[in-house]
C-alpha cells in the first residue's frame, strides 16, 4: 500500500498530461479543459511532494521497485 501511495502523485501527473493530449487531438480546446488538466497536474505534483516527504520505507530491503 505504501508503494501505491508513493506513486499516486506521479499517476495523477501523467493523467493530467493524457487529458491535455486527449483534448488537443479532439480539437475540443477550451479554457475549461486546460484548467481541468492543469489542476490534475498540480494536484498530482503536490501529492507527490507530500507523500514522498512523509512516507518513509521502514525496511530498505522491501523497497518499491
Amino acid at each position: 500500500m505504501r508503494c501505491f501511495l508513493k506513486y499516486i502523485g506521479l499517476l495523477l501527473i501523467v493523467a493530467g498530461g493524457v487529458l491535455l493530449i486527449f483534448y488537443t487531438t479532439l480539437n475540443r480546446i477550451t479554457n475549461m479543459h486546460f484548467l481541468l488538466a492543469g489542476l490534475v497536474e498540480l494536484l498530482g505534483l503536490s501529492i507527490y511532494i507530500v507523500t514522498n516527504r512523509f512516507i518513509k520505507d521502514k525496511n530498505p530491503q522491501d523497497s518499491c521497485n
